[in-house]
């Protein structure tokens, strides 16, 4: 995981491409429809044991930029992965988590979520000003 200069927040870079990474309030609220758990359980339990891999894809998948967004920002690069290109099914993505590594994605995944539970973001997802 690593800040993105270019635009502040979090990214993952999976098959390769950076995915920028946005902890929005719809984000959160559809990782805790698909977990059924809190944020706040999941970031506490990801410190202890860990996320599964479809918990990590689920945050993924929310946190990730949507179709429209993804299009426009790798348009011409000719080596999107469909997974990226084409808003699918999380479970799609774990082969690529896989790839990319069980705990860097971890990382990737809950420091966005984190900085979301300590007030650190807005509800767009975006960095606040310090």
């Amino acid at each position: 995981m690593k800040k993105d200069e270019a635009a502040p927040g979090w990214s993952i870079t999976l098959a390769g491409n950076t995915v920028q990474l946005v902890p929005s309030h719809a984000a959160l609220v559809q990782i805790e429809r698909q977990t059924g758990e809190t944020v706040f359980k999941i970031v506490n339990r990801a410190k202890s044991e860990g996320l599964s891999l479809d918990e990590i894809a689920i945050a993924v998948d929310a946190m990730r930029p949507t179709t429209d967004d993804i299009g426009e920002r790798l348009k011409g690069s000719g080596s999107v992965p469909a997974t990226l290109a084409a808003k699918q099914h999380a479970r799609d993505l774990v082969p690529l988590i896989v790839d990319t590594g069980i705990m860097a994605a971890t990382a990737a995944v809950i420091l966005p979520l984190a900085a979301a539970l300590t007030g650190k973001t807005t509800a767009a997802g975006q960095l606040k000003a310090e």
